[in-house]
């Protein structure tokens, strides 16, 4: 629960520039895992 709080906080500390790039990033992050999981999908299908 701390890690949680001291996570929040730092991101709160943030430029506007450095949250953007961390929004960005995540959405990079996420592009690539939802590929590997629909990758690990056809193949279960198949």
């Amino acid at each position: 629960m701390q890690e949680e709080y001291i996570r929040e906080k730092e991101i709160s500390e943030k430029s506007e520039v450095e949250k953007e790039i961390e929004l960005i990033k995540t959405i990079i992050r996420t592009r690539e895992e939802l590929k590997v999981a629909n990758r690990n999908f056809e193949y279960a299908r198949r």
